[in-house]
């Protein structure tokens, strides 16, 4: 297995990112949820299904690493992204257009 580099992590949301890494959260999907919030980056199919509360796609498109994290990396979700930024297709949505308009 490669050795994986620490992205940066900063946040202009206050999110603490190495939370998400401590409690088991594998890294390319916090670097996901990372370029998702904070970049604006439209996420894989994986994490598009979590962000919209999409349990069955979530489950089918999960590789091994994120479908034995899932109830991790919800519980990371739900402790500490915005509201406004997941929960459902149109909030998803939402949050890529809302903010592409704000650049």
């Amino acid at each position: 297995m490669q050795e994986q580099t620490m992205p940066d992590l900063s946040s202009q949301y206050g999110i603490n990112y190495q939370a998400g890494i401590d409690s088991g959260v594998p890294l390319h999907t916090i670097a996901g949820l990372h370029n998702y919030v904070e970049n604006k980056c439209p996420p894989g199919s994986f994490l598009c299904a979590v962000l919209e509360n999409n349990l069955h796609a979530a489950c089918s498109r999960a590789d091994q690493h994120n479908s034995a994290a899932l109830p991790l990396i919800v519980g990371f979700m739900y402790a500490h992204l915005p509201v406004g930024a997941w929960g459902s297709p149109t909030v998803v949505k939402t949050w890529l257009v809302r903010t592409k308009e704000t650049k």
